[in-house]
């Protein structure tokens, strides 16, 4: 994870993720994004790259995803998978849901409950981070 969304810069990386394995083949390339609506379908077509990829999901619920998300605002969950399990067809590898753990905001038995819904268990695996508060 890091600054900027990297699929908002599509054609770039794309040829970084493609020049990455060309010079490094053995070495695992990660793409680490919180989508942008049509892009991950992209990514999956594009040719002479496998990364690896990471979606930011924090909610499974659009609205709250949005409120912790806001540049996900108008891209849904149920998009958002779509797009994410086409991906994990077309490349033939898992796609982790990154998952920030928000005391009180996102970690109740109800979001679990819908993870287990939303995620497909034989193309996603989840990734849970804890938030580490600083004083």
């Amino acid at each position: 994870m890091g600054m900027g969304e990297p699929l908002s810069v599509f054609d770039n990386t794309v040829e970084a993720a493609c020049y990455f394995r060309e010079q490094h083949p053995s070495v695992t390339f990660c793409l680490s994004t919180v989508g942008v609506k049509g892009m991950i379908r992209r990514l999956a077509e594009a040719q002479g790259h496998d990364a690896r990829l990471y979606v930011s999901l924090h909610s499974p619920f659009s609205g709250e995803r949005a409120q912790i998300i806001p540049s996900a605002n108008g891209y849904s969950v149920p998009e958002l998978m779509d797009e994410s399990l086409y991906y994990a067809n077309i490349k033939n590898e898992r796609v982790t849901l990154s998952y920030l753990l928000l005391e009180g905001i996102n970690d109740s038995d109800r979001h679990a409950d819908e993870i287990i819904k939303t995620a497909s268990p034989e193309l996603t695996s989840i990734q849970i981070l804890l938030y580490n508060k600083v004083e």
